[in-house]
């Protein structure tokens, strides 16, 4: 029983991978896709705070707005 549980070469490539950096990999596709997500989200979400419409009181913020708070 003094015999090891796995080969050493078997083991080998498992011992540099536990020391090595980590690389996330994506493909292309998905990074493109998340990229135009968070550039939609942001485009709204500005549009949302930084957009006016006109009121009978004057202009209001169009997120005010559109909860019906208008100031």
């Amino acid at each position: 029983m003094t015999e090891p549980l796995f080969r050493k070469d078997a083991m080998t490539p498992r011992s540099r991978s536990l020391s090595g950096a980590v690389i996330l990999h994506a493909h292309i596709p998905t990074l493109i896709i998340t990229a135009l997500v968070l550039a939609t989200a942001v485009l709204a979400g500005s549009v949302l705070w930084f957009g006016q419409v006109q009121t009978e009181n004057g202009p209001a913020r169009l997120l005010y707005w559109l909860l019906g708070r208008e100031s």
